[in-house]
């Protein structure tokens, strides 16, 4: 992937440039060897904060045989981390999806120059365990198209793209012609949920998301037919005013991401 690096201790947001553009990662430095780890310091009460967490150097990991070294790239920073890190214990790595480079291999699965997809902490280089890891599907080849940055991987080719696809197709039965209405438009899940049904011949997208700015850009970005600020419609009975004068028939799937007075008001229609 093509991208500028920027040093990991600056830990700066970056938004991932994939289908729904809304997956947020931390782009680390490309060089070694100098090794890095954010930890959980402190338990979080409200918004996380600075001082929750702690970057420590550490030594650069030996492998072993069945091992490889990586160096991660993109780190996911997903909203379930929120909850997860409530429970987390103190003083060690917060781990989450990453995607990274093979610097050094003891597998013959992968070998140095190799992209992978993996679960991990947010460390700067670590040792893989291979079969363990691919047993339990937390380590593959990260393949995106050519000229696509590789924190797509993470994205609409990872877990978020993943969960819109089956949810829609498969739990959600979409059929062409289908009506559907998402929560949690704007986020990486329900933005990518919202593109499939609109490629896949839906009658209607509906989306609701929180202020105008998100809602105009899942309207004009993300081509939904249209978008319900739930902080305007923000009772349940407003909800399903809204939902009838936009869809009077009704929706065929109702995509979840989020709960709340929508949901309910959703269900009770």
């Amino acid at each position: 992937a093509s991208q500028t690096p920027i040093p990991i201790n600056n830990a700066e947001l970056l938004i991932a440039s994939h289908l729904s553009q809304l997956h947020t990662s931390y782009i680390m430095s490309a060089s070694t060897p100098e090794n890095q780890v954010w930890k959980l310091v402190k338990k979080p009460q409200g918004d996380l904060k600075d001082d929750d967490f702690k970057l420590e150097s550490i030594p650069v990991p030996t492998i072993t045989d069945g091992q490889i070294l990586v160096r991660a790239l993109w780190i996911s920073v997903d909203p379930y981390l929120r909850g997860r890190v409530g429970n987390h214990p103190l003083n060690t790595p917060v781990v989450s999806g990453l995607v990274g480079e093979v610097i050094e291999s003891k597998s013959s699965n992968y070998k140095v120059g190799d992209n992978v997809r993996f679960y991990g902490a947010w460390q700067r280089v670590q040792a893989v365990t291979v079969e363990t890891a691919e047993k339990t599907q937390e380590l593959q080849k990260a393949v995106v198209p050519d000229g696509t940055r590789l924190s797509v991987a993470l994205g609409v080719l990872g877990m978020p793209g993943a969960t819109a696809y089956l949810g829609l197709k498969h739990a959600g039965s979409f059929k062409k012609g289908d009506a559907v209405v998402i929560t949690g438009a704007a986020g990486a899940v329900g933005a990518s949920v919202g593109q499939y049904a609109r490629a896949w011949g839906a009658s209607k997208v509906v989306g609701f998301a929180g202020g105008p700015e998100k809602c105009k850009l899942v309207k004009e970005k993300f081509g939904f037919d249209e978008c319900i600020d739930y902080k305007k419609f923000n009772t349940a009975q407003s909800v399903k005013d809204e939902l009838k004068r936009i869809q009077p028939d009704g929706f065929d799937v109702f995509f979840e991401n989020t709960g709340g007075h929508v949901s309910d008001a959703i269900y009770d229609g």
